[in-house]
């Protein structure tokens, strides 16, 4: 059975790279993103948010074309989905972060720039 995240400091949408990304903050501290892999959604990460945002900020988002994300026609590949987490990173203000990626999401960090 899933936790029940309790402690969302923050959701909505940003436009990054003209797409808006669905995303979640939970918590206070150093921060996680969690990258969910193709056909799933963030609450994948469910247990893991529950877990983390109790000593960690915790970010977790929709890539493009997944979840609450916009779904744009074109291409998709890692290095767009390593750009829009980048970007996203940016308009979040955080300089560094762990990044923990589901899937082909595990192949992101190596290609933001």
């Amino acid at each position: 059975m899933a936790s029940v995240i309790q402690k969302t400091v923050q959701n909505g949408k940003m436009k990054v790279n003209n797409v808006e990304l669905y995303y979640e903050v939970h918590g206070e501290g150093d921060a996680i993103i969690f990258i969910q892999g193709t056909a799933v959604n963030l609450n994948i990460w469910n247990s893991q948010i529950d877990f983390f945002s109790d000593k960690h900020k915790v970010i977790a988002y929709d890539v493009r074309g997944q979840g609450k994300s916009d779904k744009p026609l074109g291409e998709y590949s890692i290095q767009i989905f390593a750009n829009d987490l980048y970007a996203l990173m940016r308009g979040l203000k955080l300089e560094k972060a762990t990044i923990v990626g589901h899937s082909n999401a595990g192949l992101l960090p190596p290609c933001s720039p």
